[in-house]
């Protein structure tokens, strides 16, 4: 018949995940916290202000809805900003770099052209330092990452990193308060997390500076959201190619 009852028999197919949306963010000052940390330090007459905020992000994007994690940030604005772009995002690597000293840092050195058109922003991402931080990898353990063979190509070296890691991750397994959740730590959902700041700061694009790994960040970011991308600075970049090492 003519009269849409088939149409609507037919099932729908199940809806996707919603997007999670981004709350405001309330920022307070925190000159005093941070005045004194930057004083007698090259830049530290350049007289910028700092203001301390949190998002709260999605421990798992394929449940908007559920447990979310907070994100500490600063904000970091020159005394003689004119004609202001935006927000610059900005993010000092690792993985497990502080993302507010990396932009406390770049507040004292960043050309003061650059500072005069963005309020400066970092944040620690997911995991790290004051943002949840996931501490369960002991000391004597921590040793024996960092002289670990960071290239490995023999069969002897995959296996002594290999055997490693899973060390690190049972243990941590082990250790860590919410293990369920220790899966959520990863570049995906960290960049996922940074589109998050993008609409908490009024953003239609991202204007974002990263190094090092900051670099791997920003270009999954623009992999995910190619359309929300203003401008990527990719200091030191890493190439996100896993093969690589095989050429």
């Amino acid at each position: 018949s003519d009269d849409g009852s088939d149409d609507e028999a037919t099932p729908s197919p199940s809806a996707a995940p919603a997007e999670p949306t981004a709350e405001p963010i309330e920022w307070t000052d925190c000159n005093t916290l941070l005045q004194p940390l930057l004083e007698g330090r090259p830049g530290s007459e350049r007289g910028m202000s700092f203001e301390c905020g949190q998002v709260t992000v999605p421990i798992s994007y394929d449940e908007p809805d559920g447990e979310r994690l907070p994100l500490r940030l600063v904000r970091a604005v020159h005394p003689a900003q004119t004609e202001k772009i935006g927000s610059l995002l900005v993010n000092p690597g690792g993985p497990g770099a502080s993302g507010l000293d990396g932009a406390l840092g770049l507040a004292l050195t960043l050309p003061e052209d650059v500072l005069r058109r963005f309020d400066l922003v970092g944040f620690d991402p997911r995991g790290v330092a004051s943002s949840s931080p996931v501490e369960c990898i002991p000391d004597e353990t921590k040793e024996r990452l960092v002289a670990a063979e960071p290239q490995p190509t023999s069969a002897e070296q995959l296996d002594d990193v290999f055997g490693l890691a899973r060390e690190v991750a049972e243990g941590c397994a082990e250790r860590y308060e919410s293990p369920a959740a220790l899966g959520a730590f990863n570049t995906v959902d960290t960049a996922r997390d940074m589109d998050l700041l993008r609409e908490a700061l009024g953003e239609e694009q991202l204007t974002y500076l990263g190094y090092s790994y900051g670099t791997t960040l920003g270009s999954t970011y623009a992999e995910l959201f190619p359309d929300r991308v203003r401008a990527l600075v990719l200091d030191a970049a890493v190439d996100p190619d896993p093969d690589r090492l095989a050429a």
